[in-house]
């Protein structure tokens, strides 16, 4: 009678033991459960996020930082670009034509030489409606708030704003003026050379009055975001870099009609 009693307690205890341990792995499969989902959905999250950071890199990346500016000049475009078609106009292009982008400082003796090799070439293709021109005037050779290449691509600025008809007979006539003598532009000197182009003098007198300063700073940090380089000349055709032996006369011209040709 003991025996069996014995052995029914025995079957019990083992039977206790089994749910006990069957209870215990339940448990743990529960909690197993839980930790995947909260690490699958972590790493799902995190990928999330990455992703996320990337889109907004990639986005400020290609932000410009004209974007911000607050006063801009009418006729110009997001990577301070002012372009030119056959009438000479700021805001102006030829249809179908090839597109220059220069970006050029008046104070830079190389960007006096570009004009000055390039220029009667650039002006022949653009008036017969096979060019548009983009000038992107810049501060790099004396860029602080006083000096003259911020003054220049500030009047630049102001004739497309307030003058745009007279835009390219601005920018001929200062190249023009430095290639006699490349000197710091004065106001006074800048004013002198945008009469003798035609820019009326309500234009003229908004050289100074601070309108902006800001737009040229972003527009010479925006052409180290387009071209890779922060040394001018810099010239662009049909938005790539253009490598081509400017200085000799006649390369430029040739490169621009291969493109036409090309078109």
């Amino acid at each position: 009678m003991a025996s069996r009693s014995n052995k029914a307690t025995s079957a019990s205890a083992r039977d206790r033991a089994r749910a006990e341990a069957e209870r215990i792995r339940a448990e743990q499969a529960q909690k197993e459960r839980r930790t995947r989902a909260i690490l699958i959905a972590g790493a799902v999250a995190l990928v999330g996020l990455i992703v996320a950071a990337g889109i907004l890199i990639a986005q400020q990346a290609n932000k410009s930082y004209l974007e911000d500016v607050e006063v801009r000049p009418a006729n110009s475009d997001l990577h301070g670009g002012i372009s030119v078609g056959a009438d000479g106009a700021a805001g102006t292009a030829n249809d179908g034509a090839p597109v220059l982008n220069a970006y050029l400082d008046f104070m830079c003796p190389h960007c006096v030489e570009f004009e000055a090799v390039n220029a009667a070439d650039l002006t022949e293709l653009r008036e017969a409606g096979d060019l548009t021109v983009v000038y992107h005037p810049v501060a790099i050779v004396d860029p602080g708030a006083a000096g003259a290449s911020q003054r220049s691509a500030i009047a630049a600025a102001a004739v497309a704003n307030y003058a745009p008809g007279q835009f390219a007979a601005f920018i001929d006539a200062v190249f023009a003026f430095q290639e006699q003598e490349l000197v710091a532009l004065s106001d006074d000197q800048l004013a002198e050379i945008a009469a003798d182009a035609g820019v009326p003098q309500e234009a003229i007198d908004t050289f100074t009055d601070g309108q902006y300063p800001e737009w040229v700073e972003a527009a010479t940090n925006q052409m180290e975001r387009d071209t890779g380089n922060r040394s001018t000349p810099q010239v662009l055709l049909d938005g790539e870099v253009l490598d081509v032996t400017w200085t000799e006369p006649g390369v430029l011209r040739e490169a621009i009609e291969a493109a036409a040709g090309g078109a």
